[in-house]
């Protein structure tokens, strides 16, 4: 297994809104890869188990990858 790599960016803009409020935009960028992922080494192929003494086998490898962008709008009133 590999070491999980994580990249994270973000921005944010906040403005007044009047004299009563301001209103905020945050983004965040985010990527991943070598990420930690479960597989069931035992699953049924054709209906059969490749091991039908066995249940579900567990094996995790670092193959997985993500990739997330998230943009929050938030509003607050006095």
């Amino acid at each position: 297994m590999t070491q999980p790599t994580i990249q994270q960016a973000s921005l944010g803009w906040e403005r007044p809104l009047g004299e009563y409020g301001n209103v905020r935009t945050d983004y965040m960028w985010t990527r991943a890869h070598d990420t930690l992922r479960s597989i069931n080494a035992n699953a049924p192929v054709g209906g059969v188990r490749p091991d039908p003494s066995a249940g579900n086998i567990t094996q995790i490898e670092s193959t997985g990858r993500r990739a997330s962008d998230r943009i929050n709008v938030g509003l607050m009133l006095r």
